[in-house]
């Protein structure tokens, strides 16, 4: 069945995960960051037993912080050092992915998690510096570390750079739990869950999709 966005005249991307493919060596690099960060942060651990909390972290929690939090990490002191920490080298570009990206004609903006010398970097590394201005990306710490998966801050400041109402505007995410918040703010919203097992999808969805590639086909009338 075709997806109609036809009607879409603005766009909230998010960035790791969604205009790129995590993998092992990503993954791992994380993880590698997580554990300098928190040793030089102080925590009273040695460097390897801190990778192997950070790695058993992303098992449980998909992501290298929960343990450390636990710990007692403040994550206000650990985001931009973890961020700068991590070999952007690692993530893989698809040029095929920028082609089209480049193709679409509306307002675009990120919104992310991150950091914004992660987004800088990252963006740059995958050459999309020409689709996202820095006007357009907003990162953690520009909505006052209010995360997007329980907070409307950094959707408001989309929508306004754009100068576009919820309903005019799409969501694409790879996490379903970063849906729910746009979803009741009248937000259009898709998932690309990688080919990951969706049997069923969920009311705060939309669309899905198994890769941003047929997203992005979409909106450029490709």
């Amino acid at each position: 069945m075709s997806v109609d966005l036809s009607h879409i005249r603005g766009v909230i991307w998010d960035l790791d995960g969604t205009l790129y493919r995590y993998n092992d060596y990503f993954i791992e690099a994380c993880n590698i960051a997580a554990a300098q960060t928190v040793v030089e942060l102080g925590l009273d651990i040695s460097l390897d037993d801190a990778l192997d909390m950070a790695r058993q972290s992303q098992v449980l929690h998909g992501h290298s912080f929960k343990l450390f939090g636990e710990r007692g990490v403040v994550y206000e002191d650990y985001h931009h050092l973890f961020h700068q920490k991590i070999d952007h080298m690692v993530v893989v570009k698809n040029e095929e992915l920028k082609s089209y990206l480049q193709k679409i004609s509306l307002p675009m903006t990120i919104l992310t998690n991150a950091s914004r010398d992660w987004a800088l970097r990252t963006l740059s590394h995958l050459d999309m510096r020409s689709v996202f201005q820095d006007g357009h990306i907003f990162a953690l710490e520009d909505v006052g570390f209010k995360a997007k998966a329980y907070h409307t801050d950094g959707f408001d400041f989309a929508l306004a750079k754009m100068g576009l109402t919820a309903n005019q505007t799409l969501v694409v995410e790879d996490l379903s739990r970063n849906l729910i918040v746009p979803k009741k703010m009248g937000m259009v919203t898709a998932l690309v869950h990688h080919a990951h097992d969706k049997k069923t999808k969920e009311d705060h969805v939309d669309h899905a999709f198994n890769d941003t590639l047929n997203v992005i086909k979409i909106l450029a009338n490709i």
